[in-house]
C-alpha cells in the first residue's frame, strides 16, 4: 500500500473484458472536455474528503487508476451525499459523469462524477451479455452447439447469450438464447474464443 503497487494483481484485471464494454474514456483521456456524458471503468485508489467553504457540505476528490495510468475526479456535495457509501477504495467501479461548461477549452478539465456502480455487482446483475458472431449461411453443427452448452454449464452466470448471425449475402439477425445463461468473466470468453476465434466472441450490454 505504501509504495502504491497491487502485489496480488490489479483489481481491474478480472474485469478487463467489462472495461472495454462500459468505458467511453480511460485515465489517459479523462481530462479532455466533452459535452457528452462520459463513463470510465477504474479502481478508486484514494478518497480525499473535503468541506466546501461556500456551502459547508462535504464533497470528495478521488484518485482513479486503470490500465493506462492515473487521474483525478471530483464528486460534488449533492452527488457525494448519495455516493459516499458506494465509492470505495481498491474497488473496481464504473463511474459516470461529465464536465462543467466553464471548463471548456481547459487543458485538463476536471471530471465530475455523478454516478458510480461496482463492476462486480454490475457483472452479477445480468447487465452484460455474451455475443457470438456466426458468419455462415449454414447453422452451427451439433458438435459446436454441444461445445457451447458445455462452456455454459462449466461457467454458469447471469449473462444472456446471443448469436449475431449473418449469411454473407445481406441477411442478418441477433438471436438470444431462451435457455442458456453464462458467466461474463474473461475465462468464459477465452473458452468460447477457442471454439469460434478471437474476434467472434465479445461482451455487450444486455438488451
Amino acid at each position: 500500500e505504501i509504495i502504491g503497487f497491487f502485489i496480488s494483481g490489479h483489481p481491474l484485471e478480472r474485469f478487463r473484458a467489462v472495461v472495454e464494454v462500459v468505458g467511453t474514456r480511460t485515465t489517459a483521456t479523462l481530462g479532455e472536455w466533452d459535452e457528452r456524458p462520459v463513463t470510465i471503468a477504474v479502481v478508486v485508489t484514494a478518497i480525499k474528503r473535503q468541506i466546501s467553504k461556500k456551502t459547508g457540505k462535504e464533497y470528495a476528490r478521488i484518485t482513479l487508476e486503470d490500465f493506462h495510468g492515473t487521474a483525478e475526479a471530483i464528486v460534488f456535495p449533492e452527488a457525494w451525499s448519495k455516493l459516499n457509501q458506494v465509492i470505495r477504495v481498491d474497488t473496481a467501479m464504473m463511474l459516470n459523469g461529465g464536465y462543467s461548461p466553464r471548463d471548456r477549452g481547459e487543458e485538463q478539465a476536471p471530471f465530475i462524477v455523478e454516478g458510480a456502480r461496482d463492476l462486480a455487482e454490475m457483472e452479477a446483475s445480468g447487465s452484460l451479455a455474451v455475443a457470438i458472431q456466426w458468419d455462415s449461411p449454414a447453422p452451427p453443427s451439433a458438435d459446436v452447439v454441444g461445445a457451447v452448452v458445455q462452456v455454459c454449464e462449466a461457467h454458469p452466470g447471469p449473462a444472456a447469450l446471443y448469436i449475431q448471425w449473418t449469411d454473407g449475402n445481406g441477411q442478418s439477425a441477433r438471436l438470444r438464447s431462451r435457455r442458456l445463461r453464462i458467466g461474463a468473466e474473461e475465462e468464459t470468453l477465452r473458452a468460447l474464443r477457442d471454439l469460434f476465434g478471437t474476434t467472434a466472441v465479445s461482451l455487450i450490454r444486455a438488451e
